[in-house]
């Protein structure tokens, strides 16, 4: 039985491991001390002398994480987004703060920090922004968090909660992973992390067990999941990022058995067989027990698997027996070996076979144990017979594998050769691609000035814009001078309303004067009776007063209103200014403040006449009452009225100059209106303007094309009549006597002349594609213009519809008119589309077709050059042909001269015909060759003058005509291979018939010449 063998053994990539010496965090009696140098670091006790080193990748001295970042994990951040699954193991004894620094926990002795987990997440999250903005192959991301905690071989769910226990199950995508787990994400910002993280931290066990707090027994596990889609999803990358905190180390340094006895066999149970798998894997001799412990089983591809796996302990001093524990947990670590792979589409399929064939082997483990052993033994050794013919037939399988791979390697040569010959012609037409990347340049350069005009047209439009703004705060400007105006006229208004207050003051005083008076009021009743006539037509002239400052309050309010329209409209066009939005809004907010203001100040001007009402009332109802005041009294009151009606007039003429003021703003607004529809109609004659010289230039853009396709057969005419020409020229006696002589001294003439003629055709063509080019662009740059216009327009005309303004002379159609402009956009460039893919497929059409023609042509120089060898064979059989004639001739005159026999001159006669008509057969066969090798001439000629049109011809510009030419050529070609293959067969022939004719009369002639001896 042959066996594979297999004496490579893999190296593997051991694991760093980092050493962070950093503060202790409780007392201790212990004295001891650490030193490093060389990256050796050595702890050692006082007293007893003993001490333990190890050797590391690096030592830090409290540093912060972004140091460490730097020099632990940015190796495994780079593996991480190529698609690996990484692991950072941390760990150290109970005296130091090892889960502080890795999750951001805050200790009594350690200043607060963010974590070393969430510089990771940020870090992550940078490098995949980056890597997707670069335009790299990566097309989406999506990140998840996953954390748990293992303390007593149980794993709670620390984003849970309800606190939920979880398993561990096999993993298609991750190895070994934890069942139904709460996953935070998609995680896009550190922030989210960050929140995440400190949930989980609350949730961590903080009891207190009999032998210590349980935080030194338990483990925690961060997963960060990536998925990455590649190549707009052809490919998927799958990786996890582990942060592993171990349980405390301290007791590594003790015996596990005496542990076990003393503390009990589940909370040393992760640690111990954490070590029990490091030594094993160190070893090598057996299979690493990772089923002894739920952590083990989690660190299964972290601990010789497939994952890049690093190692950051700490040590504290005065902690000898933690730093002892933690340095042989470090020297364990740093023989584990690991293989990493990036987990493609491919590793995933492999991961899930095994991953098949392991639940098959474990079912039929499970069924063998249930059966009999006889069965068993019986079953195994079927299925030893059966894995044994395999190896056979898979070693088969390989030899024939090696067979087709030499086979395929002398396939690949030939395919080496024929691509060399492609890359030749792929450089060919790479230099047409380069001609016609310069016209493209060309082009540009016309379209950098179609922008420059372009942006001088916007230019005067946001010219135009910023006027019309300036307009709007000018009248925003006259808006705030009559608010100003009216904050006086309220100011007047309080100093009338303080004068009614002194007034009814003083008429208290007169009340009391009024006990004085009335001795005097017999004398003055006559008189006083007349003047109250007087006075109550001055009330009554009063009361008409206060209804009309009635009227004048309810027309400000109307202009309030109308004020406040105004403001709103003014808000609205204030939104539509892009720079000055959010000013304006603060603006429109302060007016409506200041109007709350002055309305607030206007009912207590309202609630201020309604008492001094009251009080006019009460004053007269006391002049009724006392028996009317005095003439002084009147007289005062008198005053008063004219007093108040004058400030009434007064009122009444701010109220008209306030109205002026609004009328002379409608008209200033009516005067914009004007001059921006005057602007629009501009702007109008203006697209109708470029409309017409687009038109103008589509006439000239086909004019233009016109002219370049009777260019373009007049110079086709030309070629054909000048190559004409050329074919006609050489006589048949050239043909026959100098063969190709004559043909290679007219030959580099003729391709001169043909090649002049095809660049000049081409340099005119090129720049007619120029133009033409460059008319579209310029027409597409003309109609984005008149895009813009349009769309200005119709952003006046809503400006204008805002704020409640009529125009008439405003095209109602300009919404139709921009949705026929999308239109017209729309199907020009469907066109464009549609004719750039048919020049695409013409262009590959014809490299196809030259590519054949190449291949052709190479064939028939083969083709011709065995001809000529077989020619020049078939003449140097005909010269020794001659010779043995010759041989032959002078034997028969000797044997003539010798008197022989009648048969030998018989069979002289006999070969002498022989040889004539093989001469006769031979001269037809010389004629066909001399003919053959004049038309293998022409198809030479004829293929480098359609090398060199194919060449200088654009793949636009071969019509049907041409490709029926092709077309004729290949197959003249086909019937000249044919024939030159029968010619070769009769020759062959021909061959074989003259070496045996000669062959037998050779040995007659050696038989005669025996006889004659």
């Amino acid at each position: 039985m042959m066996e594979g063998t297999d004496e490579h053994e893999p190296t593997g990539v051991p694991i760093p491991v980092y050493i962070y010496q950093c503060e202790p965090q409780r007392a201790s009696n212990d004295i001891s001390l650490i030193e490093s140098r060389d990256k050796i670091i050595t702890v050692s006790q006082k007293g007893s002398g003993s001490s333990f080193s190890a050797k590391v990748e690096q030592i830090f001295l409290n540093s912060d994480e972004a140091e460490v970042f730097e020099h632990v994990l940015e190796p495994l951040l780079e593996a991480y987004i190529e698609g690996m699954h990484v692991c950072l193991l941390c760990g150290g004894s109970a005296n130091t703060a090892h889960r502080g620094f890795l999750y951001g926990e805050a200790t009594p002795r350690a200043k607060p920090s963010t974590g070393l987990a969430l510089l990771v997440v940020d870090r992550i999250l940078e490098r995949l922004h980056q890597k997707q903005a670069s335009r790299a192959s990566l097309t989406s991301f999506t990140v998840y968090l996953a954390f748990s905690e293992c303390f007593e071989e149980t794993i709670k769910d620390l984003f849970s909660t309800s606190n939920k226990s979880v398993v561990l199950a096999d993993s298609k995508s991750f190895g070994v992973d934890f069942k139904d787990i709460t996953q935070m994400g998609p995680i896009t910002s550190t922030m989210t992390a960050k929140q995440a993280l400190d949930q989980g931290r609350m949730r961590c066990t903080t009891a207190t067990t009999t032998h210590g707090p349980a935080v030194d027994f338990s483990s925690a596990i961060l997963r960060i999941y990536l998925q990455q889609v590649l190549e707009d999803g052809a490919k998927t990358l799958v990786s996890t990022f582990d942060l592993v905190d171990l349980p405390a180390l301290d007791r590594l340094a003790k015996l596990s058995t005496t542990l076990r006895l003393t503390e009990g066999p589940l909370l040393n149970k992760a640690l111990f067989a954490f070590d029990s798998v490091c030594k094993s894997l160190e070893a090598t001799a057996s299979f690493p027990p990772y089923d002894e412990s739920i952590l083990t089983q989690c660190l299964r591809n972290a601990l010789g698997g497939d994952a890049m796996t690093g190692a950051l302990l700490f040590v504290a001093p005065n902690d000898f027996e933690g730093s002892r524990g933690t340095l042989q947990a470090a020297s364990l670590i740093q023989k584990v070996k690991n293989f990493p792979l990036v987990h493609t589409d491919m590793i995933q399929g492999l991961h899930r076979r095994f991953h098949l064939e392991r639940s098959y082997f474990r079912s039929e483990l499970a069924r063998i144990r249930n059966n009999t052993p006889g069965e068993a033994a019986m079953a195994m050794i079927e299925k030893t017979h059966e894995l044994e013919g395999k190896v056979l037939q898979e070693h088969m399988e390989k030899f024939k594998l090696r067979e087709q791979i030499e086979t395929s390697l002398k396939q690949v040569a030939e395919y080496r050769v024929k691509c060399q010959e492609l890359v030749d012609s792929e450089a060919n037409l790479r230099k047409q691609i380069l001609d016609g990347e310069r016209e493209k340049l060309r082009l540009s350069k016309a379209i950098v000035d179609l922008q420059l005009q372009h942006t001088a047209l916007l230019e005067s439009v946001e010219k135009d814009k910023f006027d019309l703004t300036t307009k709007l705060l000018n009248a925003e400007n006259d808006i705030l001078e009559l608010q100003m105006k009216e904050e006086q006229h309220e100011s007047l208004l309080k100093s009338a309303q303080d004068s009614a207050a002194q007034c009814a003051l003083e008429k208290k005083e007169l009340a009391v004067e009024f006990v004085a008076l009335k001795a005097n009021y017999v004398a003055l009743n006559t008189s006083f009776q007349k003047e109250s006539a007087k006075s109550q037509q001055l009330s009554l002239e009063l009361l008409s007063l206060v209804n009309q400052k009635k009227a004048l309050a309810a027309q400000v309010e109307d202009f309030e209103k109308t004020k406040r329209i105004n403001e709103q409209r003014d808000i609205k066009m204030m939104q539509d200014m892009d720079a000055s939005t959010q000013r304006e809004q603060a603006l429109g907010e302060k007016l409506a403040a200041e109007k709350f203001k002055s309305d607030k100040l206007y009912q207590e001007k309202v609630a201020l006449e309604f008492q001094l009402k009251t009080a006019m009332l009460e004053a007269e109802a006391r002049q009724v009452q006392y028996e009317k005041t005095s003439l002084e009294i009147t007289q005062g009151q008198q005053a008063e009225a004219l007093a108040n009606k004058k400030t009434a007039e007064d009122e009444l003429a701010k109220a008209l100059m306030k109205l002026a003021a609004q009328q002379e703003q409608i008209k200033m607004h009516e005067t914009t209106v004007l001059q921006m529809n005057r602007q629009i109609s501009d702007l109008q004659r203006t697209v109708a303007r470029r409309t017409e010289d687009n038109e103008e230039l589509l006439k000239r853009c086909t004019r233009l094309s016109t002219d370049l396709d009777v260019q373009r057969n007049e110079y086709r005419a030309k070629l054909l009549q000048f190559l004409g020409q050329q074919n006609l020229n050489p006589s048949p006696a050239a043909e026959a006597t100098a063969e190709g002589s004559s043909l290679s001294s007219n030959q580099p003439d003729k391709e001169v002349i043909v090649n002049e003629v095809v660049r000049s055709f081409q340099a005119k063509e090129n720049e007619l594609m120029e133009t033409v080019e460059s008319l579209h662009n310029r027409n597409a740059t003309l109609d984005s213009r008149l895009d813009m216009v349009l769309s200005l327009a119709v952003k006046l005309r809503r400006i204008l519809e805002d704020n409640h303004v009529k125009c008439d002379d405003i095209p109602l159609d300009l919404d139709n008119w921009s949705e026929e402009l999308a239109a017209g956009h729309a199907k020009y460039d469907d066109e464009f589309k549609m004719l750039r893919a048919k020049y695409e497929s013409i262009q590959q059409e014809l490299r196809v077709q030259l590519e054949k023609n190449i291949h052709t042509a190479e064939a028939y120089k083969a083709m011709l050059a065995e001809k000529e060898k077989d020619q020049q064979q078939l003449r140097t059989e005909l010269t020794f042909a001659t010779t043995e004639r010759d041989r032959l001739q002078l034997l028969l005159d000797k044997y003539a001269k010798g008197n022989v026999n009648e048969e030998m001159i018989r069979m002289q006669e006999t070969l002498l015909k022989q040889i004539q008509d093989l001469r006769n057969v031979q001269m037809p066969q010389v004629d066909n060759n001399s003919t053959l090798q004049s038309g293998v001439n022409e198809l030479k000629q004829e293929n480098a003058m359609l090398k060199e049109q194919l060449k200088g011809l654009q793949p636009s510009t071969f019509s049907r005509s041409q490709m029926l030419v092709f077309e004729e050529t290949e197959r003249r070609c086909v019937e000249l291979t044919t024939k030159t293959i029968m010619l070769q067969e009769e020759v062959n022939s021909l061959k074989n018939l003259l070496k045996t004719t000669i062959a037998k009369y050779q040995r007659r002639i050696d038989e005669m010449e025996t006889q004659n001896k």
